[in-house]
């Protein structure tokens, strides 16, 4: 079951896409809100696994509220529903699973939860025995066609707003993906990997020389961001 609240300080729209969560029997509607604040009132000790999230509100948007939660150690998904398509971008640049347009239809509200619960497989998927191909392997879908990457042949992986590229030892060109930063920390192994920046993961393996500020990986310096030099800092006292 997903635990999920909506906020929207529009009362005919929370009250639809109440009635539209109540079709999907996937979904537990914990409550809804008006405003931040009563979101986070609503989050408070309920396990929240999943927002559908308006972004003009008063006093905080969404989008600020978004940021604020991807700061935190469990963050909820996220489902944008706004009447404003000029914050998609900024949507997909706080990791938000799907950006649903208002008026809502059931079927685009049904198909972001899918995304979700995708997501969570992902997420949650149990490591696999040590012979196991799966479990140093990775099937992503690039454009039009599947592809399996080995995690190995990995170098580091950009973030580019709601695009990735993978950069491999194998192929100078980049695998391009539509999907967020977050989402392959989140799948990735944390004793392989490791995110140094909002916009790089690296694979640890491939490491040539680092310092206080940046980290070298396969020939290309990337930086080390503030948020994440305690982490960086932490690997390095392993060895």
């Amino acid at each position: 079951m997903i635990r999920c609240i909506a906020i929207d300080d529009e009362p005919l729209a929370l009250e639809q896409i109440a009635r539209y969560i109540g079709r999907i029997p996937e979904l537990q509607l914990v409550g809804t809100g008006m405003t931040v604040a009563q979101a986070q009132t609503l989050m408070e000790g309920s396990g929240v696994d999943l927002i559908f999230l308006d972004i003009e509100m008063p006093g905080c948007s969404g989008v600020e509220f978004a940021r604020y939660l991807s700061d935190q150690p469990h963050t909820p998904f996220i489902i944008f529903t706004t009447a404003y398509p000029q914050y998609a971008i900024e949507g997909f640049r706080v990791d938000a699973v799907d950006y649903l347009l208002k008026p809502l239809s059931f079927d685009d509200l049904s198909s972001a939860v899918e995304k979700v619960k995708r997501r969570m497989a992902a997420s949650s998927t149990p490591p696999t025995d040590e012979g196991d191909d799966t479990q140093s392997t990775l099937v992503l879908k690039s454009g039009t066609t599947m592809r399996r990457l080995s995690m190995d042949d990995i170098c580091y992986i950009k973030g580019l707003s709601e695009y990735v590229q993978i950069c491999l030892l194998s192929d100078s060109k980049p695998v391009t993906i539509h999907e967020s930063l977050k989402h392959f920390e989140s799948i990735l192994p944390k004793d392989k990997f490791l995110r140094i920046h909002k916009s790089y993961i690296i694979n640890l393996a491939h490491i040539e020389e680092s310092n206080s500020q940046q980290v070298t990986v396969n020939g290309r310096p990337l930086p080390i961001g503030q948020k994440y030099r305690t982490d960086f800092r932490q690997y390095i006292k392993s060895l």
